[in-house]
């Protein structure tokens, strides 16, 4: 899977509502593919010792989003 530049999340907590983020992108589609993954690798640029902004920005939406789907 290719993630495609994508802004990050707005803190608008739809996710809480709806159970997945608002944005209709891939970290939906990542989301229902990962319930059934047995691990995942992520490759990313390092700068400054950490992940770039675009993986960064991700992986936040990807663990907010799912979180709230899981307390429905």
């Amino acid at each position: 899977m290719v993630i495609n530049q994508y802004g990050g999340c707005i803190a608008c907590k739809k996710c809480k509502e709806l159970g997945k983020c608002v944005f209709k992108d891939v970290v939906n589609e990542f989301v229902e593919k990962a319930e059934n993954a047995d691990g995942f690798i992520f490759g990313s640029p390092v700068h400054y010792a950490g992940a770039s902004g675009n993986m960064t920005g991700f992986m936040d939406r990807v663990f907010y989003s799912s979180s709230q789907a899981r307390k429905k």
